[in-house]
């Protein structure tokens, strides 16, 4: 439920779905925008919505019966739209596997330990500047750029070995 706030924090026109209980519609017009979701009422209901201004209540309903009659539609095309975020992270991770294993063939030992020794070192640096007094801007740069990296080494490789999607 957090992704349809952000969208409404982000688009008046979705967050008036939301706020009028047009969920299924929300989401699909979260996947594939808002011009899409303005030509599919025009299209389904011949309606115009604007941008910047908040729906009636015969707008909403009219929006409501056409969100039931197309429900399928609506859940199909969001289905479609997490089978190729799934395809997307799928291949970026496989991608990332491929980039770590020609690391590992390759003759360099720069190359080969980067990782280890960036890891290293940041965390030296954080627990030197925990002790010698720096810049709080400075500080919290660091401590977001480790987390960064923790999370890019520990996480990473955990999903590197086991990965969630089969082939």
């Amino acid at each position: 439920m957090a992704l349809p706030l952000l969208a409404a924090a982000l688009t008046p026109v979705v967050g008036e779905l939301i706020k009028n209980g047009l969920n299924t519609l929300a989401s699909a017009s979260m996947n594939m925008g808002v011009e899409w979701l303005q030509k599919w009422v025009k299209n389904k209901t011949g309606m115009e919505i604007k941008q910047d201004q908040p729906l009636s209540p015969e707008q909403a309903l009219t929006l409501k019966q056409a969100e039931m009659e197309h429900e399928a539609e609506l859940k199909k095309l969001a289905l479609e739209e997490k089978k190729l975020d799934a395809e997307t992270e799928k291949s970026s991770q496989g991608n990332l596997t491929e980039r770590h294993k020609s690391d590992m063939n390759s003759d360099s030992w720069l190359s080969k330990n980067i990782r280890p020794v960036v890891l290293a070192l940041l965390t030296l640096t954080v627990i030197v500047a925990t002790f010698v007094g720096v810049n709080a801007d400075k500080y919290k740069i660091l401590i977001g750029l480790g987390e960064l990296v923790f999370a890019y080494y520990f996480i990473g490789r955990t999903v590197e070995k086991k990965p969630f999607f089969k082939e």
